[in-house]
């Protein structure tokens, strides 16, 4: 009997696209890639990573929450489909701004140049958007953000709600300053529901990253008690630029170049990260760390 009443509950909650009984539809983990600072590559990482993922024969729904500066549009060839501006302004729920991607991926794309500057369009705005993303049944195994920087507020408040934190650095030691704050910012907001792991990306060498690596990771262990895994590095590579310029992944255009290989690698990572399950703290994100 209880487990029929489960059953239909389940087909209801398919049916109307609305939340489960515990408040979370999307049973999905969600990784969100972000900087420091901005031009470290996020947009790059996220958007190759998840392509990668899906050449794995996963579901992979990429989503660009970058409000400042969205470009993943331009990078899938996707600029004036609906977007998340359309989402902000309840004209659209996410399953309704999915388009198809490279190598079978969806993208929900950020808001166009023209909505960034609208006043609903903030950073205060991305945590709704989070909780009607993890509201949806989006038909999807994996979940990756491009969450551009960051350096605001209501920014490090909905990273708390991501299940896994993929926190990009690059050599510049500004990169680096900017990453152990945000870390700093996130030890502060929800210590208990922390996990991120570290990628150097635009590296001369593997030996370059490590390096960087152990100083940054020491430096969070010695003054904010948390253990920040390397997950991997990227090299500096005229590939990924010849891909931006030419709006294709790098992975459905250079497979075999440098960066594509370390990418790979990074994918092989990210998919066995332990600490990357399903939410466990279903709370909505604008109501939990304050």
């Amino acid at each position: 009997m209880v487990r029929d009443q489960a059953e239909v509950l389940r087909k209801l909650v398919q049916q109307s696209g609305s939340t489960s009984a515990d408040g979370v539809a999307s049973a999905a983990p969600i990784l969100a890639v972000v900087g420091g600072k901005g031009g470290v590559g996020t947009s790059t990482i996220a958007l190759n990573l998840a392509v990668e993922l899906a050449r794995h024969n996963q579901r992979v729904v990429l989503v660009d929450f970058d409000v400042h500066s969205a470009d993943i549009a331009a990078r899938c060839r996707l600029e004036g489909q609906p977007n998340l501006a359309d989402v902000i302004a309840g004209r659209r729920r996410f399953g309704e701004i999915l388009r198809r991607g490279p190598s079978g991926i969806r993208v929900a794309t950020g808001p166009s140049a023209f909505a960034q500057s609208s006043p609903e369009v903030s950073d205060a705005s991305v945590p709704r958007l989070l909780d009607s993303l993890r509201a949806e049944d989006l038909d999807t195994e994996r979940i990756v953000i491009d969450a551009g920087c960051a350096g605001h507020r209501d920014q490090i408040r909905w990273l708390c709600g991501v299940d896994h934190v993929l926190l990009v650095t690059t050599p510049d030691p500004v990169s680096i300053m900017d990453s152990y704050g945000a870390v700093k910012r996130l030890v502060a907001a929800r210590p208990s529901r922390l996990s991120v792991s570290h990628v150097v990306n635009l590296v001369a060498s593997p030996f370059e990253a490590e390096e960087i690596h152990d100083r940054f990771a020491r430096s969070c262990w010695r003054f904010l008690a948390v253990e920040i895994p390397l997950a991997g590095s990227v090299p500096v590579d005229s590939a990924v630029v010849a891909a931006s310029r030419a709006r294709q992944s790098l992975m459905s255009q250079s497979r075999g170049s440098p960066a594509a290989r370390r990418i790979t690698a990074l994918s092989e990572r990210v998919e066995h990260l332990a600490a990357w399950p399903t939410a466990s703290d279903p709370r909505p994100i604008a109501a939990a760390a304050g």
